[in-house]
Formats: structure tokens, sequence, C-alpha cells
């Protein structure tokens, strides 16, 4: 069970401030702010804006994530994606890759590009004294030490780090859609490189895509 309150903030949907799933100090009720052993309904609505363009991909990728207390909950792992297809689009694709053989289904795979701080995790401390020989009466003295914090800076894909991410496999010969995103703060600047594969990217072919924090990417 959660030991905060927690939200579903979401990109790229029209809600009601009820589903807006961001506290502040007026709006401390309802979705924007869910207490432990509480539960709340969202209600999302996807207007023709929040699917794709004329020149977009078949589905565009949008972050949800909690919202109760900013960025603190991105780097606590409470981050996710929503896709939106073009009507008619859904069936026809899988996140579940490699497809079956013979599906025809279109491979995609979602990636979050993200340099996790975890000195703004909820479960920085609680983590230090269960992970480290750090005591209790340490623990302040410690967090307050740069070379603590730099190792709490944590780059990761899809929450994994040091190469850690489980190898994507795709089928030779068929439709692939990537989706690229990123979060957190100015330095979350990333560089996605594929190597020995082009992509289709803003009507150009593409080798590595510049990402920053926020934006997304579909190829």
């Amino acid at each position: 069970m959660a030991s905060h309150n927690h939200t579903m903030h979401p990109h790229g949907f029209r809600y009601a401030k009820s589903s807006e799933g961001q506290s502040s100090a007026m709006q401390m009720s309802d979705g924007n702010a869910v207490p432990p052993g509480q539960t709340w309904t969202y209600t999302w609505e996807a207007p023709e804006r929040s699917g794709p363009g004329p020149l977009d991909p078949l589905g565009l990728a949008w972050t949800y994530h909690s919202d109760a207390a900013g960025t603190q909950d991105v780097f606590s792992g409470l981050v996710g994606a929503s896709i939106i297809y073009r009507r008619g689009e859904l069936a026809k694709h899988t996140l579940d890759v490699p497809a079956p053989p013979g599906s025809g289904l279109i491979e995609e795979v979602l990636t979050l590009f993200l340099i996790v701080d975890e000195n703004e995790s909820y479960y920085i401390n609680e983590n230090t004294l269960n992970k480290t020989s750090i005591s209790e009466g340490q623990l302040q003295v410690n967090r307050m030490d740069p070379s603590f914090q730099e190792s709490n800076l944590k780059h990761t894909i899809n929450g994994l780090v040091f190469g850690n991410l489980m190898g994507i496999n795709l089928t030779v010969g068929t439709r692939a859609a990537w989706h690229v995103e990123a979060l957190g703060n100015v330095v979350n600047m990333h560089t996605p490189h594929w190597h020995g594969n082009t992509l289709a990217w803003a009507q150009q072919q593409a080798g590595f895509l510049s990402i920053f924090h926020t934006p997304y990417g579909a190829l």
C-alpha cells in the first residue's frame, strides 16, 4: 500500500479539474490527492487533437505520472505512458514483442529516458538505511554530501540502469514503432542512437534523436 498521497496526471488528454491529478494548495480533494488506502476513478477524454495529426505516426505516446508532490513523485517511479492511435488502428498494434508469427501486428516499443534523482525520492531515507551501512544518526550528514548526492543520480531507460534493460526483440522484415519519452529537469537531454537501423522521424530518415525533458518522439 502507498505511504503518501498520490495522483495520476495525464498529458495529452482533456479532463475536468477533479480528474486533473495535480495537487496544489487549492486542489487537495477528489483525484488531486488520493490518500493511502483510498481509490479514485479518473475520467479522461481523448479528443481529435490528442491523436496523431496528418504528418504523425499511427499512434502518439503521452506520459502520465503522479503529481501530488511534483518531481518527487516521478523520481519515486510513479510514471507511465498511454498511446492514442488513429481511429481503427488500435487492434493492429502490440506492445508484446516480438509479435506472434503471422499475426501481421505492428510491433511497438516504449522507452522513457530519465535521470532519476533519488535524492528527491519519497524513499531515500528508507533505502539508505536498508541498503547501506549508514546509520540513522549519520543519515542527514550523508545526505548533504555532494558525492552521495551525485551517486543518487541514476541514468535510466525505463527505470533501469547500467545496461540492465532487457533486450528488445523485434521481428525482421516487419513494421515497428518506437516511442521515446523524457521527463525531469533541464539536465535531462538524451540522444538515443539506433546502431545499424534507420528510422522515419518528422518526414526524414534518422539514426539518432535528440530529446529533452517532457517532449516525446514516435518513430
